[in-house]
Parts: structure tokens; C-alpha cells; sequence
């Protein structure tokens, strides 16, 4: 924006020593890479980016190196961010049905003034104020939510890839649940068959 800030999304190395990081969620046995989100300033004066900018807003530990987080997009002061379910192993245990992890979410931050005690605020997200909900969950059930964006009325439209049945475009309202990994799109994973076989 005008005032030089803008964000990038990212898998990095994982420090050993995570103290003082902020993780949204994080897994028992994660891969040695986080899914991050930073903030950065641009000096126009000279056309570079102040490397020393460099505000991390979150980070996501993920279970495998795959499905990590994807697209940024920009409305209204609000970022919102696609994260991916962190593939096959996350799905078995739930996917993007948790209510308390990253995985398999669109995210949606308000990043606060340079300077700021916190990065960013949540308040106006859909589960901002339950405590039994990550707050910065603005929709959930998705498995690889890689592309975002708005039509001219203000719609948020989030285009999800399917694992082997159907990909999904979804015209996503606040707080809603997308399916993932109880289904995907027409097709609901059955009880009695695998993440594969059971569709019905």
C-alpha cells in the first residue's frame, strides 16, 4: 500500500529453538519447516525492500511438507490467508475440521501500525471471543485452498484442489465449514471406506 507494507507467505526453516515465536498452531512431530507470514516495508525513495522491516506476523508447524500455506490477498485493511490441510496425515486426524489449528483454514488478520504490542488484530472474525476456536479462522474444511479472490460485489471466492474425485470453487461466507475432510464437494468420505475409496 501507500505506505510501503506488504506480506509474504512462505515455508522456512524451522529454528531449533521456537521460543518467542508466534504459532498459530503447531503439530507433536513437525517437519523441519514452518509456514510463515511476514511483514516487510518498501522504500520507494530508493526502490528496496528494508530487509530490517521484517515483522513476522504467524507461523503454522506442519506435519509434513506438503499443503503448507498459499495465497495472500488484501480487502478492506483485512489479509486474508489461504493455508493448506498439510496433506494425507493432518486429513486422518480431522483435516481442516479443527477447530483449533491452521491446517486446512482461510485465516483473516488485521495487521495493526508499526509498532504495535501485536502484529495484527482479530476482532470481526467470525470466532473471535470463543475460546474454543482459533480466532484467526475466518472459514474452515478446505484441503488445498491455493487461490483467493474477490468479485466486484465483495464476495470472497476460494478455488480448493480435490485429492483425486473433484476440485471445488467455493463462494465462502464467514464462519461457514467447506467439508474437508468429511467430503469433497458432492462426494461425502464414508465411515466404513478410506480417505480414497470411501465416496459415495
Amino acid at each position: 500500500n501507500e505506505t510501503g507494507r506488504f506480506y509474504t507467505a512462505q515455508m522456512e526453516d524451522r529454528p531449533t529453538n521456537v521460543t518467542g515465536l508466534s504459532y498459530l498452531s503447531d503439530v507433536s512431530t513437525p517437519v523441519a519447516g514452518d509456514s510463515t507470514v511476514v511483514e516487510w516495508v518498501y522504500n520507494f525513495a530508493n526502490q528496496t525492500v528494508d530487509k530490517s522491516s521484517r515483522r513476522e506476523l504467524f507461523r503454522v508447524g506442519m506435519p509434513v511438507y506438503d499443503h503448507p500455506v498459499k495465497r495472500l490477498i488484501f480487502r478492506n485493511g483485512w489479509l486474508y490467508v489461504g493455508h493448506g490441510d498439510g496433506s494425507v496425515q493432518s486429513a486422518n486426524n480431522g483435516g481442516g475440521q479443527n477447530k483449533n489449528d491452521a491446517l486446512g483454514k482461510v485465516l483473516r488478520v488485521k495487521p495493526t501500525a508499526r509498532g504495535s504490542a501485536q502484529p495484527y488484530t482479530t476482532i470481526g472474525n467470525p470466532f473471535h471471543g470463543d475460546s474454543s476456536w482459533l480466532p484467526e479462522i475466518y472459514a474452515y474444511g478446505f484441503r488445498n485452498p491455493h487461490h483467493l479472490s474477490f468479485t466486484k460485489a465483495g464476495r470472497l471466492i476460494v478455488a480448493d484442489a480435490g485429492r483425486d474425485n473433484i476440485e471445488e470453487i467455493n463462494c465462502v461466507i464467514p464462519g461457514r465449514n467447506y467439508g474437508w475432510s468429511e467430503r469433497a464437494g458432492t462426494f461425502i468420505h464414508l465411515a466404513r471406506g478410506k480417505l480414497l475409496e470411501g465416496v459415495g
